[in-house]
């Protein structure tokens, strides 16, 4: 399936969003399509809309067409090349005065909100798209992804404790950008540390970056012959090759012989520098996947 990209708006950017920690676990209403996971929220109380729930994404975003809905200002517009991992410009603007809440969460406020059109994707994700769950939304949470189950639990951070014994790794969190590091095997053995964005927005396989497949001349040594794909994004497609590694790893844990994608893009967020790779759904949904926020920790703990 065409995978959507949507990802940081302005370089380095980090919002403070007005979100108090929910009184207890809390089950949000999703759907799942595919291997992505949609919250059903309502925006200022009156219209009701789908939303991604996406680690990859550092700021919560709304669709304009649910923005003209509810007669809010559009403010600032511009155009942008590093909105979505394609390769073309992405024109988008703010908005103010946006209370999204979801389930019996608090109601997120942030002082303003910005309105990407991202309605577009609905086609290629197999389910409505009004916008999109980010970072800035989860922060100070203990977020739950229980593939399995096809649920999204947010913890309360303050009284959380994790008892199992899944693969708890150090997670950094720099603009809101969640990464991981793991390493990779090549199929000559090679083995290559990666920072990998945690990417619960991806339905596709792992995608390592254009510098990371320049640097290491991975398409060169690795990739299927006449095997491509395409990823569809907000602000257009992005093709990549395919390559058969020997072995993901994070600490302990080891995913064996899995496909990947190599960028091959120019611009936009797949040939940033800021990560080596996205780490999608096909490989995170092979886990119960804890990210905790506050403690700034990644659980994986095998299905």
């Amino acid at each position: 399936m065409p995978v959507p990209r949507l990802r940081r708006l302005l370089a380095g950017a980090a919002v403070a969003a007005v979100c108090a920690a929910p009184p207890a676990a809390q089950r949000l209403p999703v759907d799942r399509a595919g291997n992505l996971f949609f919250a059903r929220a309502s925006v200022n109380g009156r219209a009701t809309v789908w939303l991604t729930v996406d680690t990859g994404a550092n700021l919560t975003v709304l669709d304009p067409a649910v923005a003209q809905s509810l007669d809010l200002p559009v403010l600032d517009p511009q155009s942008r090349t590093d909105v979505g991992s394609g390769v073309g410009p992405t024109d988008f603007s703010r908005t103010r005065g946006v209370a999204v809440r979801v389930g019996d969460l608090p109601a997120f406020a942030p002082p303003s909100l910005f309105l990407v059109p991202v309605r577009s994707l609905s086609g290629f994700v197999g389910h409505a798209v009004d916008g999109v769950l980010g970072v800035d939304f989860m922060l100070g949470h203990v977020v739950e992804f229980d593939y399995r189950a096809g649920a999204v639990i947010f913890h309360d951070a303050r009284s959380f404790v994790y008892r199992g014994t899944g693969q708890r790794l150090p997670m950094d969190i720099t603009g809101n950008v969640v990464t991981v590091r793991g390493s990779v095997t090549l199929s000559d053995a090679t083995t290559l540390g990666v920072r990998w964005l945690v990417d619960t927005g991806r339905a596709g396989r792992p995608l390592l970056g254009a510098p990371f497949v320049r640097a290491h001349r991975l398409v060169e040594r690795f990739a299927i012959p006449a095997q491509f794909g395409m990823s569809r994004s907000v602000n257009g497609f992005m093709r990549s090759r395919t390559a058969s590694l020997a072995a993901i790893e994070f600490g302990s844990l080891r995913i064996d012989r899995p496909d990947v994608d190599l960028s091959e893009a120019d611009s936009g967020l797949s040939a940033s520098d800021r990560y080596d790779g996205h780490l999608g759904a096909v490989a995170l949904s092979r886990f119960r996947m804890i990210v905790d926020f506050s403690r700034r920790e990644l659980i994986l703990e095998p299905r």
